[in-house]
Formats: C-alpha cells, structure tokens, sequence
C-alpha cells in the first residue's frame, strides 16, 4: 500500500529556508529530491511554499518498506545533513503525517 509523508517546516520570520540562501544552497536541497528520485518505491515529490514562513514537502513511496528504507538511507546522504544542521540551528521545525492509502 502506498504511503505518503508530508513534512511541514514552520521558520521563524528572522530565518531563511536553506533554499533560500543561494543558488548552490537550492541545488544542494535538489540533489536530495533528485536521489530520492533513484530509491526503490519512489513515487512522488513536491514542494509548495504556504507563506514566507510556512514550506510543504510531499513524498510518496509505493511501500512503507520502502518508505522506511529511504528515511533510513537519507540520513547518510551529506546533503541531508548539512540541510538538517541548518534546520536545527536556525530553530526552522519540521512536522512529518504519514498517511497509508
């Protein structure tokens, strides 16, 4: 059964998103989406801007197996950690539903 996962970021109005900062930045946040792109079950990704503040991101797998490995190989990707780190430094907050359909 498919599941999709749907993080909302909420940043202070002070913060920028990592995207937001520079072009290498917005590439960096790309390389992520593209290799999630090439994992087993893949789906789907999107991303839509709510406000200035508010961002969504969309993921769709074919398999919480595959979810579930995913979540677990992204966080050896350096690209992950380096967006993370930003996150938790600039106290941007991510809320994850997951939902099986």
């Amino acid at each position: 059964m498919p599941i999709t996962s749907i993080v909302t970021f909420v940043k202070p109005p002070e913060a920028q998103f990592f995207h937001e900062i520079s072009e290498e930045n917005l590439a960096l946040g790309k390389s992520i989406a593209d290799w999630s792109r090439t994992q087993p079950g893949f789906i789907s990704v999107s991303s839509a801007m709510v406000d200035s503040n508010t961002r969504i991101l969309t993921y769709v797998f074919d398999t919480v197996e595959n979810y579930n490995a995913w979540l677990l190989n992204r966080r050896k990707q350096a690209s992950f950690l380096t967006i993370h780190e930003h996150y938790v430094t600039n106290k941007i907050v991510g809320t994850v539903k997951e939902t099986i359909s």
